[in-house]
């Protein structure tokens, strides 16, 4: 039977996987801060399959704590997911807003990889977001971040081509998330939470290494590079 560690097991998206993961047979390691989120989905989804899934706290932001974190866990994983996202309207907290979506997720999938005692490793699946691919956003930490993000998993894949370990950068467009929740978006392209997790299990039979979902948002962040910064807002 399968393993899947699933990091930021909370988040809307990491939890649809999870729902998809449990039906098709994966025991399941849910990492998270909030312990009592995790109790609920963790009965949820032993009640509504035939899996066993276990409950660890994890803190994306507390780097030190990595190691004593992945000794813990078990070593016959197959699947990571990793799924860490924080966005402000107007952005005060810079560090936090580096921490959680470039710092964090970089130094924890670097720490599982390069730890010779995980041999069992085929995916890592890291959640970032198509504003990486956005050329305008100097002037904003979330996407530069995320666009950071990318390019340590685009790089870090490549170092790791001759090992049978496929990363995959997931980035999405519009979500209706918990974190988006008081943005108001383009309704029409906005996807659901399922939707993107249904588009990520889809993409384990395949070797691509960069998902876009849905794939229309290629086209549309394609026309917002060609837009001069002078007509876009600051």
């Amino acid at each position: 039977m399968s393993k899947a560690l699933i990091i930021g097991a909370n988040s809307d998206i990491a939890f649809e996987f999870s729902k998809i993961l449990a039906k098709n047979n994966y025991n399941l390691i849910l990492a998270s801060r909030n312990m009592e989120e995790l109790k609920d989905k963790k009965e949820f989804l032993e009640s509504h399959s035939k899996i066993t899934c276990k409950i660890y706290y994890f803190d994306i932001e507390k780097f030190d704590t990595f190691k004593d974190f992945i000794s813990i866990i078990d070593l016959d994983i197959d699947t990571i997911l990793v799924s860490a996202g924080y966005l402000e309207k107007n952005e005060i907290n810079f560090e936090k807003i580096e921490n959680i979506n470039f710092y964090g997720p970089k130094k924890i999938i670097e720490e599982i990889i390069l730890n010779k005692n995980f041999q069992t490793i085929k995916h890592v699946i890291a959640i970032s977001s198509i504003a990486a691919d956005k050329k305008n956003i100097s002037n904003n930490t979330y996407s530069f971040s995320k666009k950071r993000f990318s390019q340590f998993l685009k790089n870090f894949s490549n170092e790791k081509l001759n090992q049978k370990i496929i990363i995959k950068d997931i980035k999405p467009g519009y979500v209706s998330t918990k974190m988006t929740k008081n943005f108001q978006l383009i309704k029409f392209l906005i996807s659901s939470p399922s939707f993107v997790a249904k588009k990520i299990f889809l993409s384990l039979n395949s070797n691509k290494r960069e998902v876009i979902v849905p794939i229309y948002w290629k086209l549309i962040v394609t026309i917002y590079n060609l837009i001069p910064s002078i007509f876009l807002k600051k």
